[in-house]
């Protein structure tokens, strides 16, 4: 859509200009391989194609680094990057696989800031990452967005992996194996359980002898002047609620210090 004259021609009447060497392309990210596929290369122009190429480049090296990194949690050290790969690619046709990857689990923070904050640093994948240059936004605009949006999802992922390892006989949803489906899309039991289970099935969390998720409230950093993050927070009554009840860490940067947002007061952590 957003290569077609018309829809441009619309946007920037509503004051959304995109410049014409810009090309927009769909792509989809396996969580399992960690590949990228893109669609509509043949939509790409002979003068965009060094920078294509480059990008795919990039894209595979990434995902190689990726599944190295991942290959541990999942039993898989050891392999070549090809058998890893192909492994990983058998896992996401293997039905019995009940196992496939770890999603999302043992997540614990999210940085919102330059990518030089954290690039020298190995998170070891429990940190989501949104690259923020305060710098450039001096109204706070694109601040309130990645607050009260992505923040408030990662914070949703948090509580739900928290729920199904604290208590999984309530905010978990049992054991995969034997889920049947309700009203089609409205929920699933447990074998011939009459409770509507919600959260993450045992399978995502628990390993079989060790839980893989550690339980804890997620911990947001972000590098931004502290009347904008308290703006943010006086004009969202969902950030606010998330913030003040503590359902979320808030900190911010300033210099070579960390603050903690604590009843009104930034506070030395």
């Amino acid at each position: 859509l957003l290569n077609d004259r018309q829809v441009r021609a619309g946007l920037a009447e509503r004051g959304i200009v995109m410049p014409e060497s810009t090309i927009a392309l769909a792509a989809e990210h396996c969580t399992i391989t960690d590949r990228i596929t893109i669609y509509g290369r043949d939509q790409v122009p002979d003068s965009h194609q060094r920078v294509f190429n480059t990008l795919v480049e990039k894209l595979e090296a990434a995902g190689q680094a990726c599944r190295r990194e991942r290959a541990t949690s999942l039993g898989l050290n050891g392999k070549t990057d090809d058998d890893l790969l192909a492994e990983l690619k058998r896992r996401t046709r293997n039905w019995a696989e009940v196992r496939p990857e770890w999603g999302l689990a043992n997540n614990a923070g999210m940085v919102i800031g330059p990518r030089s904050l954290t690039r020298s640093l190995d998170l070891g994948g429990r940190c989501f990452l949104h690259d923020y240059d305060p710098s450039q936004d001096p109204s706070g605009e694109v601040l309130t967005l990645l607050m009260s949006a992505p923040m408030v999802v990662a914070n949703w992922i948090n509580l739900q992996y928290f729920g199904s390892v604290a208590r999984p006989d309530i905010f978990g949803a049992g054991n995969k194996l034997l889920h049947s489906v309700v009203g089609g899309n409205l929920g699933v039991v447990e074998g011939n359980g009459v409770d509507l289970k919600i959260g993450l099935p045992l399978q995502s969390v628990f390993d079989g002898e060790h839980w893989r998720h550690e339980p804890m409230r997620l911990a947001v950093v972000v590098d931004a002047p502290a009347e904008r993050i308290e703006a943010v927070i006086r004009g969202n009554a969902d950030v606010r609620a998330l913030v003040e009840n503590r359902w979320l860490w808030l900190h911010r940067v300033e210099g070579d210090q960390t603050l903690r947002y604590d009843d009104g007061r930034w506070v030395t952590t």
